[in-house]
């Protein structure tokens, strides 16, 4: 895993490429590498995590020789190509051999390599070869193109600035800063998706000129012109799957299918010259992936999880467990709050965009305890949004289908007796009976409340997804004269997207609610949160479920099978494995205990960074709303503390980066 940098500028200099490179430089700390063509104003930097092949033969920016291809003549197909790769391609081995067969020769043992010479051979059309994540750009000199590509998923970020004269990307927005003439000009309609997604979706950042390029692309830079020509396209999309014919089959055959697609992708996934190692949450996601791969092993697994001393919130002793019973090599660590603020300090460095997804703070500890022993951890992510996991999914369609008093009626007695109350009285009940644990209990009472003023399914989901709403953003932000398409990510059942129909409108609407999750909060918050928590401290995640024929499989099935209950084929596989027993409990998700923490050091995290001369000197946000807002929330009335997060987060990222 590594972290690139690259463009094309006349006013490029390497000791600019050098500043780049060390912003990202926890990325990829055991090797650095610069190409520069001067004629064509083209750069390309690297900085290395060595994950395969350790030796200096796959150190990058990697170029191709025409000696390394049999029986090439002038007239042939050659190109003089370079490239800065991030990722890992899993099938490396397998595409590697069909290249020798080709011809092609080889210097090093790299995934990185056979990559390059996939794109002589084969092209664009190289990444339809790849099972893995990866971002990478390749420069090539005969084409007079710079081209990039990343992955399916959108597992490996790849960000890039253009202004018509100069086309600058990164890995992290941070080495983009670097370059002279970028401008840090906030774009409101952004902020106003970070607010109410508490993430900005691909292909928006928080500055104008400033891109994600989204999952599953490829971006050409055409430089034969007077100018730069940009061109993007799509190599794939995941609802083309789900708009397939529905296959006849017997849940017998799934699984049986099931269960053979996931041993290969948690197989390909411990391919590595280095340790690798296991995020063990004790949830089904993380405890089957460790199942099967200690099934399979001889050594034992590294397993690693941490706890909050917060007992609602953690999950440990069920990780605990899940080990035990698999005889992983289990390294288990408490989080004190001591944890947190020091992780609070380093927050808007890791994160170096406004990201509201409080879990970061965790994940980053997780990954930082984990890399005292490896340097590859295997996560769950992905579980939830293929398999149909999250429990908005199901109390959706309940909502969906209740009528109008109905719902009129239980928001009312909800807002009558309040959040505070109603987990207040939750806690004594539970003494006495035998009542589910819940997590952030406040926060899903707060978040039900609206969502029961939703009348269709869309609207529902939208008030799930959302934390604070379109509505209220318009009052806090000062600027209104940004356009702000709120519904643009909200297209379920009865929306459009871009001025057009939007491609799920006729699909199951459980598979668009997937679908949107897959292509924008799996992708811009999920992912985004492991590579940068993880990048942060040099260690490489990899995501077993995010593997393309498993998505392409699922798709494919009838929903009869697929949506019988939340996760309900991982599971049948999971009870394979481990006692059905450990894994009956609600789900409790990978959050810290945001609201005890402002409660208990309000002044240092919320005070302060919300005081109203900042807010004013700042000129972004309502002063006297966010001012009513915290004196409400400071004489005890229940304001959900996400909403405060989200504020709080932006401002440490503001201060931080502009």
């Amino acid at each position: 895993m590594c972290g690139i940098v690259g463009g094309i500028s006349k006013k490029i200099r390497e000791d600019t490429i050098e500043k780049m490179m060390s912003t990202i430089n926890h990325r990829g700390p055991d090797a650095s590498g610069i190409f520069l063509d001067k004629e064509n104003n083209v750069f390309l930097g690297h900085q290395r995590l060595a994950i395969i092949d350790l030796s200096e033969k796959a150190n990058q920016p990697f170029q191709n020789q025409k000696s390394k291809i049999k029986n090439q003549n002038e007239n042939s197909k050659f190109k003089n190509c370079v490239i800065t790769y991030n990722g890992e391609v899993y099938n490396y081995k397998e595409i590697r051999k069909e290249l020798e067969k080709k011809g092609y020769k080889f210097k090093s043992n790299s995934d990185t390599e056979v990559v390059l010479n996939s794109y002589v051979e084969w092209g664009n059309n190289c990444v339809k070869k790849f099972r893995g994540m990866f971002a990478f750009a390749v420069w090539d000199a005969k084409e007079e193109k710079l081209i990039l590509f990343r992955d399916r998923f959108g597992v490996k970020p790849l960000y890039y600035y253009v202004d018509g004269q100069n086309f600058i990307f990164a890995s992290e927005l941070k080495a983009i800063y670097q370059f002279s003439d970028f401008r840090k000009e906030i774009d409101f309609s952004a902020l106003s998706f970070y607010l109410q997604l508490g993430f900005i979706p691909a292909p928006y950042t928080i500055f104008k000129n400033t891109y994600k390029l989204e999952q599953g692309s490829i971006l050409e830079v055409d430089l034969s012109g007077s100018k730069l020509n940009l061109k993007i396209a799509k190599y794939w999309q995941p609802e083309g799957y789900f708009k397939v014919p529905k296959t006849k089959i017997s849940e017998k055959e799934v699984l049986a299918d099931l269960e053979k697609l996931l041993r290969e992708s948690f197989r390909y996934r411990m391919v590595a010259d280095v340790d690798v190692g296991m995020f063990l949450s004790g949830g089904t996601d993380s405890s089957l992936v460790a199942a099967m791969l200690q099934k399979n092993s001889s050594q034992k697994l590294k397993t690693f999880t941490i706890g909050f001393e917060e007992k609602s919130y953690d999950e440990a002793p069920y990780a605990r467990k899940v080990a035990e019973i698999l005889g992983t090599d289990h390294h288990e660590y408490y989080l004190s709050i001591k944890d947190l603020e020091s992780a609070f300090e380093k927050y808007a460095e890791i994160f170096d965009e406004p990201f509201g997804d409080s879990s970061g703070l965790p994940t980053y500890l997780l990954a930082k305890f984990a890399r005292e022993n490896v340097k590859v951890a295997l996560s769950g992510d992905g579980g939830d949004e293929l398999f149909w996991g999250y429990s908005k999914y199901r109390a959706l369609e309940k909502f969906g289908s209740r009528s109008a008093t109905l719902k009129e009626f239980v928001r009312r007695v909800l807002i009558f007796l309040g959040p505070e109350k109603i987990a207040k009285i939750y806690s004594i009940i539970s003494k006495f009976l035998p009542l589910p644990k819940h997590s952030n209990l406040r926060e899903k009472i707060s978040k039900l409340t609206h969502l029961l003023k939703g009348q269709t399914l869309s609207e529902i989901f939208q008030l799930a997804s959302s934390y604070w709403l379109p509505n209220e953003i318009q009052e806090i932000i000062i600027h209104q004269s940004f356009e702000s398409n709120l519904n643009e990510f909200y297209p379920l059942i009865q929306g459009t997207r871009g001025g057009g129909v939007y491609p799920c409108h006729n699909l199951d609407p459980r598979e668009q609610m997937q679908v949107w999750d897959i292509k924008n909060y799996l992708c811009d918050d999920i992912l985004v949160k492991t590579d940068r928590a993880t990048m942060a401290v040099g260690l490489e995640a990899r995501e077993p479920y995010l593997d393309q024929k498993i998505l392409e499989y699922i798709a494919q099935l009838p929903p009869e099978i697929k949506f019988k209950e939340p996760k309900y084929l991982l599971k049948q596989v999971l009870y394979k494995y481990l006692p059905k027993k450990l894994f009956d409990r609600p789900k409790t998700g990978f959050r810290p205990p945001i609201y005890e923490l402002f409660k208990n050091n309000f002044q240092k995290y919320v005070g302060d960074y919300l005081s109203p001369a900042k807010i004013k000197k700042q000129g972004i946000f309502n002063a006297e709303h966010i001012e009513g807002l915290i004196n409400k929330y400071q004489t005890g009335k229940y304001i959900n503390p996400d909403k405060i997060w989200l504020l709080v987060a932006f401002q440490m990222w503001f201060e931080k980066w502009c």
